[in-house]
This record gives C-alpha cells, structure tokens and sequence, in this order.
C-alpha cells in the first residue's frame, strides 16, 4: 500500500508507530480490528502522538502538550470572564481582524498576534501608535505592519462605546 507523502525512508522509520496508533484507535471499536491485530500495548512506539508538523511525540510529551492547551484555554476564559462590556468588543474585533489578515497571509492566526498579546491590547484599548508602541511585544515591526489596523480597531470600538 502507498500513501501519498510516505515514502521508502518515512515507511521503514515511522511505518511500525503508524500502525501501532492506527491499532490503538481502532481498539475502542473491536469489531474494526483484525482478528490477528496485537494489542497498541504490544510495542512501545504505541504510546506516541503527532505533532501538526508530523513529528513523534512521547505519551509524556503529549500529555504536558494536552496540559498546556488546556492551561491555554482556561487564561482565555479567565481573560474573557475578566473583561467588560466593551473589552469583550474589542476582542472580538480583534481575534475576527487577526483571523481574516491571517487567512489573507496564509499563516496561523497567533503568527500575527499571540492570544497573551491581544489580551494586552485589549486592556490598553490604544487608540495611537504611541499608545501601542506602549504595549510589551509590539515592536516597530509588529505596529509597522499591523498598528494602523489594531489602532483603527481599537479607536471605532472606543466611540461605539462612548455612543452607547
């Protein structure tokens, strides 16, 4: 059997671990599995993940990757829950900015904004370039390219909420 984007090298290498996670999801559901199928148990490579890049990660290490997401997700929900009315605007302007430039980018949202980042930019709500200049992590190169936008963002959620 060929799989596009495995080769010879990728097969010998990792062909073992792949099978071995292919048997440790399909044990859940018995009747998926052949009758001569070993338990994922049966081969230590059995314990590893994938990381979005393909790379083999250790049962430990994907455990802390799965810990540290969901750290990751509760801040934001602590931020959210921290927020006002008008912050929860603002992030929402931001992170549907972020999304669409990225998209036009091709790259992952956080390329252009890590989450901890717009998190700062929503508690300052800066309004010039002097006042994002302010913020840790937004370098000259970062409000070259994006401190109009944000600032621009930041500025028409401020008058909607003065208009309020």
């Amino acid at each position: 059997m060929t799989i596009s984007g495995i080769g010879h090298e990728k097969a010998d290498r990792f062909g073992e671990a792949i099978i071995s996670i292919c048997r440790q999801q399909t044990r859940s559901t018995p009747a998926a599995m052949d009758d001569d199928a070993q338990p994922a148990t049966a081969n230590p490579e059995a314990t590893r993940s994938t990381t979005q890049s393909g790379a083999l990660l250790s049962a430990e290490d994907a455990e802390q990757k799965r810990i540290a997401n969901k750290e990751r997700s509760l801040r934001k929900q602590r931020n959210l829950a921290s927020y006002n009315e008008a912050q929860k605007n603002l992030d929402a302007e931001l992170r549907a900015w972020r999304k669409a430039h990225a998209a036009e980018l091709e790259v992952p949202p956080f390329h252009l904004l890590a989450d901890s980042l717009l998190h700062e930019i929503v508690l300052a709500c800066p309004v010039s370039l002097a006042e994002l200049n302010q913020i840790p992590g937004m370098g000259p190169t970062r409000i070259q390219k994006y401190g109009n936008a944000i600032s621009a963002i930041c500025t028409q959620v401020h008058l909607d909420q003065s208009q309020n």
